[in-house]
């Protein structure tokens, strides 16, 4: 994208955000705050208002705002400055507004925002987000701040320890497309571990967390090979597969084939079973030295 056109986008999605958050506020109010984070995938949005008579309120976004903002930070983002890591947005009921973008400071998810923008209330970023945000939008050295720096450090020295696993279970994660449900595991636990959130995590919360993931970005097909195959090795109990094609997204057919949710349900043990193996390894896992 030429400067011409990435200035051409940043300002239409300025322009967005100007209406909907104005569409967004109640009638007769004067002036409004609002900041938006986003770190990885995860971003959040929140403001205040104030009404003619004096009365403060905080509208909750819309889809449509979350969507111009993520497009915003997307069309803003450069090869060398990654991208902003917050902003704050301040309007009038006039019609002016004003954007600060902050590309330096260790981002925090607000919890409470004054008229003048500034965070009044706010909690932690984790690491993992960090790190995972600085994978999407790289940055050249010499835009990558310190406390970034040391995040990374930090999550490098991290060290997770692998299962000992039985000649069965084994063979299961030798076929591919088990490996990637192991790998899915492993990320999973290692951002766990960096956050310092390893302690509670049940296995089965675990497990079925990565299984949605999953269930919602495959086919039938992928998931029914998973099953095969785990079947096959013994630590997936027989059930007859459909020998339909099942060539649509797993989310489509659970909701309507009664085979395909019973094959889940039988599926879901087995991730079950390798995230408690991680976690039981993990829990020997040390924090940087």
């Amino acid at each position: 994208m030429s400067d011409i056109a990435a200035d051409e986008a940043e300002h239409a999605s300025e322009n967005r955000i100007g209406q909907l958050t104005s569409d967004n506020y109640p009638p007769q109010w004067s002036d409004g705050a609002e900041v938006f984070v986003e770190v990885a995938d995860v971003a959040a949005i929140l403001g205040t208002l104030v009404t003619e008579d004096g009365t403060r309120k905080s509208p909750p976004p819309t889809q449509d705002l979350y969507a111009a903002w993520r497009q915003l930070r997307e069309v803003m983002a450069t090869p060398e400055k990654g991208a902003c890591f917050s902003a704050h947005f301040l309007i009038s009921s006039s019609g002016r507004y004003r954007f600060e973008f902050n590309w330096e400071e260790r981002p925090a998810w607000p919890s409470s925002v004054g008229i003048d923008g500034s965070l009044t209330g706010c909690t932690e970023v984790p690491d993992s987000l960090l790190l995972a945000d600085r994978v999407k939008f790289p940055r050249e050295g010499e835009f990558e701040p310190d406390w970034l720096r040391d995040v990374v450090t930090a999550s490098v020295a991290v060290v997770v320890a692998e299962p000992d696993r039985d000649a069965t279970w084994a063979r299961l994660i030798e076929d591919p497309n088990w490996q990637i449900v192991d790998e899915a595991l492993a990320e999973e636990i290692h951002a766990l571990v960096i956050d310092d959130e390893l302690a509670d995590v049940d296995p089965t919360y675990l497990a079925q967390a990565v299984f949605s993931q999953f269930v919602g970005s495959t086919d039938a097909s992928q998931l029914r090979n998973l099953s095969r195959t785990a079947m096959v090795i013994g630590v997936m109990v027989n059930f007859p597969l459909s020998s339909d094609d099942w060539d649509e997204p797993s989310w489509e057919l659970a909701e309507r084939s009664s085979v395909f949710q019973q094959m889940l349900d039988q599926l879901l043990p087995v991730f079950v079973s390798l995230a408690t193996e991680r976690l039981d390894a993990a829990s020997r896992s040390s924090r940087p030295l």
